[in-house]
């Protein structure tokens, strides 16, 4: 066996492999004809804290497209509520897409409108493919689109995000 192959049996080799793939790749979760600012970033504010650490917060208007920000299977929806409050007393009140990317992370897209959901569960999507809208229901001070990268955990529609970088940014 030679030297090369060795080294990608042992624990180095695999960690130098792992190394070398290249990170995935993120787009902004809307289409790539318009802008839209960022009101509260990573690691910001009361609610960008803990688990939603790396968070962020997309000013849209009511009714603005949400896109899919990297390839996936759509993991969990709710689209049953109207209501919102701007504190932080009523995350239950929260309309999600979670789209899981198949390598232990999905998606999480929030405060789309009552049955805004354009996909369904067990539906696979592609980047850049049309999921729902945005709005201001659940735990909201307006209309926008808050949205993370995360390790998925089945038991809740919000688990511990990471950080991303977005390519077109």
């Amino acid at each position: 066996m030679s030297l090369g192959a060795a080294a990608s049996f042992s624990p180095l080799g695999v960690l130098l492999a792992h190394a070398a793939t290249p990170p995935p790749v993120y787009h902004l979760p809307f289409p790539g004809n318009v802008v839209w600012g960022v009101i509260q970033g990573i690691n910001s504010g009361r609610s960008h804290v803990g688990r939603a650490a790396f968070a962020w917060d997309f000013r849209m208007p009511t009714g603005s497209p949400i896109v899919a920000s990297r390839a996936g299977t759509v993991w969990m929806i709710r689209q049953d509520n109207t209501q919102n409050c701007r504190d932080l007393s009523c995350p239950q009140w929260n309309n999600y897409i979670v789209v899981d990317h198949g390598d232990g992370s999905s998606a999480a897209y929030l405060h789309g409108p009552k049955d805004g959901a354009r996909v369904r569960i067990g539906q696979h999507v592609e980047q850049g493919q049309f999921l729902g809208m945005s709005d201001n229901t659940g735990q909201s001070g307006g209309p926008h689109l808050h949205f993370q990268v995360q390790y998925n955990d089945p038991a809740q529609y919000l688990s511990q995000s990471f950080l991303i970088g977005f390519q077109e940014v």
